[in-house]
């Protein structure tokens, strides 16, 4: 395999949506966005990224802030993106369950 392919098992879709972190070491909650999600997984856009490896908890928030369903996961990948309009943290999450096809059409865009 080439360096810098990544090789997926679902496909990714942009979404706007809103997830509810909780550590596993700190068990502090917090508010978090996410920029793209697939049925295994997420990147979620966030100054406080867990280490890689770290079990993590998400409630899968709907447009009001009302949980819809929760699930475990675990760090994939901590990113720093740098750009003119300065810098975006945030880290891939791999989905412990995949989502359901109904649970995912609940938060992709378009």
């Amino acid at each position: 395999m080439q360096k810098g392919i990544q090789k997926r098992s679902y496909e990714r879709f942009p979404t706007s949506c809103q997830f509810r972190v909780t550590t596993s070491l700190s068990r502090i909650s917090y508010g978090v966005a996410v920029t793209d999600i697939s049925r295994a997984g997420a990147f979620i856009i966030s100054e406080h990224s867990p280490p890689v490896g770290e079990v993590i908890n998400i409630e899968v928030l709907d447009s009001y802030g009302r949980k819809l369903f929760d699930c475990s996961s675990q760090v994939r990948n901590v990113r720093r993106i740098f750009n003119e309009f300065g810098s975006n943290s945030g880290f891939g999450v791999h989905f412990t369950d995949v989502f359901t096809l109904d649970q995912l059409e609940q938060l992709a865009e378009g």
